[in-house]
């Protein structure tokens, strides 16, 4: 049998964090941001100094990640949702209720999203969303790339896995994991984030980023992501050319790409 050398050390760094940081964070958080009940969360995807925990405030329950103050990935999370929550889209994304750090921990404290992933689905043939809901569902994901478009930044992971399909007051679509979020190539303005491309240590990350989801391998378009699962999986969706040439013609639009020349 094969050992996954990765999977084995993220595990131990894993492990490494929880006996030499956690209870500090843990009482850290409570006593200074009042967040209670903390528990762990999906421990065996903890991976790049990332930590997750789920805990309550103010009576909700709440999703927390956590990460090494490095390269500014918490930062660009929060700026990307704090972005996106002034625009149309803002029921699609998650609320960031706490930003703060404890030691070398910068963490954030979002909503806990309640429900299966649009990944989950798709393997189980949306055979629990009925058609008509399905296609309200295709649009919702075609409203979420306008609103990313409309501020011209990319995602950059845009994949089923990242895409939440939540039933409170109905069906709707939630965008999660904003820490890659980039400036568009067509923003000329002040840069809005951190550009942490330039770690060629990171050069795996970059290459595995938005899966297959993306042009080529070190560029990243939302539009060509949205287009490829309708696209891909439109035999559920039934929507008609129409969206779908709609979509395709969003592709080139809002893009970005490294270099590595």
């Amino acid at each position: 049998m094969k050992i996954d050398l990765d999977f084995v050390k993220r595990i131990i760094l894993s492990f490494k964090w929880l006996s030499l940081f956690y209870f500090r964070f843990r009482f850290g958080i409570r006593k200074n941001y009042g967040v209670k009940h903390i528990k762990i969360h999906d421990f065996l995807n903890w991976h790049g100094g990332a930590c997750y925990f789920t805990g309550k405030f103010n009576e909700s329950r709440v999703f927390i990640k956590t990460l090494h103050s490095k390269f500014g990935i918490l930062q660009n999370e929060q700026t990307a949702i704090r972005l996106l929550d002034q625009t149309s889209i803002q029921n699609h994304i998650p609320q960031l209720h706490i930003q703060g750090q404890i030691g070398r921990d910068e963490f954030i404290v979002l909503d806990f999203i309640h429900g299966n992933t649009l990944n989950h689905h798709l393997e189980n043939s949306l055979s629990e969303i009925k058609p008509q809901e399905r296609t309200e569902l295709a649009n919702q994901l075609i409203r979420i790339l306008e609103g990313i478009q409309d501020v011209k930044v990319v995602h950059r992971d845009l994949r089923p896995d990242n895409i939440f399909i939540t039933d409170k007051n109905g069906l709707s679509l939630k965008l999660i994991d904003f820490s890659f979020v980039i400036d568009s190539i067509n923003w000329n303005k002040e840069p809005r984030f951190h550009d942490i491309t330039r770690n060629e240590k990171a050069w795996d990350i970059w290459k595995a980023l938005g899966q297959v989801y993306k042009p080529e391998p070190l560029k990243w378009d939302d539009a060509y992501a949205i287009h490829k699962i309708l696209s891909e999986n439109n035999h559920l969706f039934n929507l008609g050319d129409d969206l779908l040439e709609k979509v395709k013609d969003k592709i080139g639009n809002e893009e970005f790409a490294i270099d590595n020349s």
